[in-house]
């Protein structure tokens, strides 16, 4: 079966200072399945966090693996299955030792946030272009519980405001021209709406929605798109 491979370089930048760099390689199958891996590494707090996650033809999350270490100490693995009736992890932590979680669903989880830029950029394949401005979208599940990711893997469903709440709710803003490293891209303006404070900014394309702009200027945070290239594995 053919399929395509994307790879792609981020760049995490704190008040003009890079902090962070993410490596990421993706498979689009030609059922419409995709699999990303990536590589987010944190120059301040030493993290160093691996990510293989899957989604199917409508974007919905169908499973995702998460390892952390943290200035090459171990602080956790987790693996993540989700269907239709439920969510389910196994995993391993320093913290906590052995996890086995089993959350019954009424429906298929919509948004697995697993603390890479790439997948905060796929919420958005879960918005209806041709629907209104402003638009909820329930039954997300984070795999930390820290809102950055900055504690060790576990299957998440937010109980504080600073968490990543279970209802993302995005706004479109239109569509501008975005140059950043990668080039010049056609973007839409997408805000994610936060419960305290103002919006994140995400500039992506629809189709691929690759990660080419989020501002969060109230926090002098930006992500930029170094690379992003299509090519045989």
């Amino acid at each position: 079966m053919r399929h395509r491979t994307i790879r792609g370089t981020i760049s995490y930048q704190t008040k003009g200072e890079e902090n962070a760099r993410e490596w990421f390689t993706i498979t689009v199958h030609g059922t419409g399945h995709r699999t990303f891996r990536a590589i987010v590494e944190y120059r301040d707090t030493g993290i160093l966090r691996d990510v293989t996650h899957s989604v199917d033809e409508r974007w919905r999350p169908l499973d995702c693996y998460v390892r952390q270490t943290r200035r090459g100490l171990f602080e956790g693995a987790l693996w993540m299955r989700f269907t239709e009736h439920v969510a389910e992890a196994e995993g391993f932590t320093a913290e906590a030792g052995r996890i086995r979680q089993r959350f019954a669903t009424e429906r298929w989880t919509s948004i697995l946030m697993n603390h890479s830029l790439l997948s905060d950029f796929w919420q958005f394949a879960r918005y209806d272009f041709g629907g209104p401005r402003r638009q909820e979208v329930t039954r997300r599940l984070s795999t930390a519980v820290h809102p950055v990711g900055d504690s060790p893997p576990i299957l998440y469903h937010a109980t504080n405001p600073f968490g990543i709440w279970p209802t993302a709710v995005f706004e479109g803003a239109g569509e501008r021209e975005v140059t950043v490293a990668a080039g010049t891209f056609r973007c839409r303006h997408m805000l994610s709406v936060r419960r305290q404070g103002p919006p994140v900014e995400f500039f992506t394309v629809p189709g691929d929605f690759p990660p080419v702009l989020c501002v969060a200027d109230f926090v002098g945070q930006r992500y930029e798109l170094l690379e992003w290239r299509e090519g045989k594995p």
